[in-house]
């Protein structure tokens, strides 16, 4: 699954502790292929962690129901409480340019994408109840299993393991509203 110069920047920066509430200043970056979730700042790499996916982690998500995790920017909201995983980082998908492909495709009435356009507006979780999908969230789990990021298993959203998402959450208030790149 990693290839072996991420699985070298794992453990490299397994001890580097990242800036507290320094968010602001992070650039966050999956790279789908490697399986890896760099933090970096002023394009210097801080951190690498390694990551699970959905089922199917080829191509970007285009609907409901196909186990892929987007591609592109997205913003972040930090410290979403998840009833099934618990503090976690929800990634507003569908996005504007998600939501032009879902119109042209007939997958999403007109009032649907007004409606996420208008949810992103203004800072909300845009509509996860269209033919698009959502909730997708960056996340671990309550009770903290290890291993997590050995096998794509999720339906979408991208895991971390426990202590991970924790400490890329310290790096961030509730307010922030961070954009995470997400690569093929």
């Amino acid at each position: 699954m990693r290839d072996a110069e991420t699985q070298d920047a794992i453990r490299r920066t397994a001890g580097v502790a990242l800036p507290p509430r320094g968010g602001a200043a992070l650039t966050l970056r999956v790279t789908k292929s490697r399986y890896r979730l760099d933090v970096l700042r002023d394009g210097v790499r801080l951190k690498t962690y390694p990551i699970a996916m959905g089922g199917q982690p080829v191509g970007a998500k285009r609907r409901r129901g196909d186990n892929k995790t987007p591609e592109g920017e997205y913003v972040l909201i930090p410290h979403h409480q998840s009833p099934s995983f618990g503090p976690c980082f929800y990634v507003c998908y569908p996005k504007a340019t998600d939501a032009a492909r879902g119109r042209r495709d007939g997958l999403i009435t007109e009032a649907q994408r007004v409606g996420i356009l208008r949810d992103l507006k203004r800072g909300r979780i845009p509509n996860k109840r269209t033919r698009l999908g959502g909730d997708i969230l960056l996340h671990a789990t309550h009770d903290r299993v290890p291993g997590l990021t050995r096998d794509n298993w999720t339906l979408g959203c991208i895991a971390m393991e426990y202590d991970h998402v924790h400490e890329l959450l310290g790096a961030y208030r509730p307010a922030d509203r961070p954009v995470l790149e997400i690569w093929p």
